[in-house]
């Protein structure tokens, strides 16, 4: 049979709307779909199971879309299909209730539905479309039924009423941004059944305050509580294997942790800025610290790291203003940039065995840092009295901040000084630098504001950019013949120097 289209001019007697000659259907296979809803139609409406003898199956994409004045829409139990954004900015419904008929639920079916405070959904649905619920600002509850599988990405997102999620069956897949930014969500139980959480599912939900991680879940997605500021208690089962980028990121509130052993990786920016995280517990399996894991946990006074950690990121410990030691293990190589920056009460690391490469901004700002020892096996570096060198002491790579010595001189055999080497030293106020020494780097003494005199040994014959830049109280310098480049601004706001 032809599709056949017709308005509704005549079937007022079935519908409890004055206005319901604006709605216009066609009929395929011998089944209704309702296709349009003239957006100046207002009050309530109810569909009627059947248009001309023909069962009413399907609500058609768009097809009432912006009708922000009709206020109820009662949908009649043979229908089976809401199309995509079928009741899209329905801005005037106050209610929504899906028969069990229904077995298909489009994408932002009703999303933008702002003023609905109830809803039920179909117990006949499988899965729930992306954006289907969206922007439905004064909804407060939602169950979801037994039969329903696959929550889609963005569903319930900036439900901002939404206080209580409740989830009765076997819902295996909630997508990203699912329940993101429902700043009033109190209370959730995510069934073990669930074994995908999409980035971003919960971010931002504001007053949630505990969360039980299902069983069934074997990694945690990029930013998944992010945000979630009253997050007070989480339970991680053993199972999952990894916790993805950002997944506790501001999470304020969030005092404790224990991370199971299943766990082998957190990630990036996994736990930055939990300013009350004071205790955490990371287990033995535990590979990969991404960059700037814990950055800016505040009340982190203490941290083991176990020795199967082979990768801390950039900035991980970054802002840690409580921790006071630390020990790097031997399975790691490298100690990446900024790795504890602004560390404030950080007074001492040990460097394991394993750790090949030090960045020269690894340990900047760490005002209490007043020594870093090496394990006596690394093959790369050595500590004397706190001061990192190289290998066999031909590069100085860190003078502690916070070593209260007052004259330092740099061992013979010393040939560079690298970059930030004794930037900011709080104590020093004489520096004699060996006849061996060939390069300054740049930064090497840069806010040395103590600092009055320095010797340079007659082997120096370059010498970086800000090398004491900002060195305040710097009154001589013995420049030696040897110097063929002195790079631009080695010596600005150094406003008492005298070269010699």
């Amino acid at each position: 049979m032809k599709p056949i289209t017709l308005i509704l001019l005549a079937l007022a007697p079935f519908l409890k709307a004055a206005d319901l000659s604006d709605l216009t259907w066609s009929v395929s296979g011998g089944e209704v779909t309702i296709t349009n809803c003239d957006r100046n139609a207002e009050g309530a409406l109810e569909i009627p199971s059947s248009i001309a003898g023909y069962p009413v199956t399907r609500i058609g994409e768009d097809a009432f879309d912006y009708c922000n004045d009709l206020t109820n829409v009662v949908l009649p139990d043979s229908l089976t299909s809401i199309g995509d954004s079928a009741f899209f900015n329905c801005g005037g419904l106050t209610s929504i209730s899906i028969p069990n008929s229904v077995t298909t639920l489009g994408d932002s079916a009703f999303e933008f539905c702002g003023r609905v405070t109830s809803l039920s959904i179909s117990g006949g649905l499988t899965s729930i479309g992306e954006s289907t619920f969206s922007h439905c600002g004064r909804l407060t509850t939602v169950t979801i039924p037994e039969n329903i599988t696959s929550i889609g990405a963005t569903t319930f997102y900036y439900c901002y009423d939404l206080t209580t999620i409740t989830i009765l069956g076997n819902v295996t897949s909630i997508g990203r941004y699912a329940f993101a930014q429902c700043p009033s969500l109190t209370d959730i139980s995510l069934p073990d059944s669930v074994t995908f959480l999409g980035d971003g599912a919960f971010v931002a939900c504001t007053k949630l305050t505990n969360i039980s991680i299902p069983r069934g879940l074997s990694y945690l997605g990029d930013g998944t509580f992010s945000s979630c500021e009253k997050l007070a208690e989480v339970t991680i089962p053993d199972g999952l294997a990894a916790i993805g980028n950002s997944s506790f990121s501001n999470c304020s509130d969030l005092v404790s942790m224990i991370i199971p052993a299943s766990v082998t990786s957190i990630g990036d920016y996994a736990f930055t800025d939990c300013s009350k995280l004071s205790s955490i517990q990371i287990p033995l399996g535990v590979t990969t610290i991404g960059d700037s894991a814990f950055n800016g946990c505040i009340s982190l006074g203490g941290i083991a790291i176990p020795d199967s950690v082979t990768s801390i990121g950039r900035g991980a410990f970054a802002n840690c203003t409580k921790l006071t030691s630390f020990v790097i293990p031997d399975r790691v190589t490298t100690i990446e940039s900024s790795t504890f920056h602004n560390s404030e009460n950080l007074e001492s690391i040990f460097i394991g065995k394993g750790v090949t490469t030090i960045d020269t901004h690894a340990f900047n700002y760490c005002e209490s840092l007043a020594s870093i020892d090496v394990d006596s096996g690394n093959f790369n570096f050595l500590s004397i009295d706190g001061v990192i060198f190289d290998k066999p002491i031909r590069k100085i790579i860190h003078y502690p901040i916070s070593k209260r010595d007052t004259t330092y001189h740099i061992p013979h055999g010393v040939a560079y000084i690298k970059s930030n080497t004794f930037s900011s030293q709080k104590y020093l106020t004489n520096i004699t630098v060996p006849d061996s020494a060939i390069s300054i780097s740049s930064g090497a003494f840069r806010a040395n504001t103590n600092l009055t005199h320095i010797s340079l040994g007659n082997g120096i014959t370059s010498i970086g950019n800000y090398a004491f830049f900002g060195c305040t109280n710097l009154v001589s310098v013995s420049i030696p013949n040897s110097i063929k480049v002195i790079e631009g601004n080695t010596f600005s706001d150094c406003t008492s120097k005298r070269a010699g």
